[in-house]
């Protein structure tokens, strides 16, 4: 099928996302007692749970489309700093669901990787992007920046960690789904 390089980078960062918030739902009834807001995210991706391999493979899958994605994006649009931070975030997914949280500190390092440049990568999109998806890039970005602060220093607001941690991470979800379906859409989404 012959499909223009930007609808492919659409549907890229689109299914990389959808597939991986449908199958962290999924992991989660995989994992006896598993509690959203009390639970790290990564215990899901533990050795010895039914959840494991649901959660290593869909972060591994994650990481890997949207590392092809952004190899697309950089030759599509030749946007070199969002493709390069887009690219750490992909790689430290990726490492995420190859080292699950019982290899420190390998673990924390692909985890902080793609929470810190999963978030910066969309303030660093906000600028080449058409408007109102500009606006929510960077406000997207913010949100998850923010969460990682609160989350560092310990301030759940009441969300617990593992609410805290999906705060983190939700933006970057939910962002890419929006980018993706306005690059199948339209080339003309980054300006």
């Amino acid at each position: 099928m012959n499909m223009p390089r930007h609808k492919w980078i659409g549907l890229l960062f689109f299914l990389a996302s959808i597939q991986f918030v449908i199958m962290l739902f999924v992991a989660e009834t995989q994992y006896p007692g598993y509690n959203a807001g009390e639970n790290y995210i990564s215990d899901l991706g533990v050795w010895g749970h039914d959840s494991a391999l649901i959660f290593n493979a869909s972060i591994i899958l994650f990481g890997s489309m949207v590392l092809w994605g952004a190899w697309l994006g950089h030759k599509e649009w030749d946007l070199k700093a969002p493709v390069l931070i887009f690219s750490i975030s992909a790689i430290g997914a990726i490492g995420v669901g190859i080292f699950n949280e019982e290899i420190a500190p390998y673990h924390y390092i692909f985890a902080f990787m793609a929470f810190f440049f999963g978030n910066l990568g969309l303030i660093a999109m906000g600028r080449h992007l058409s408007k109102p998806l500009s606006s929510i890039s960077f406000a997207f970005g913010a949100i998850g920046l923010t969460a990682m602060f609160l989350y560092g220093m310990e301030w759940y607001l009441g969300l617990g960690p593992g609410g805290m941690e999906r705060m983190i991470c939700y933006p970057i979800f939910g962002w890419m789904m929006a980018f993706g379906g306005a690059a199948m859409v339209s080339r003309d989404v980054v300006k």
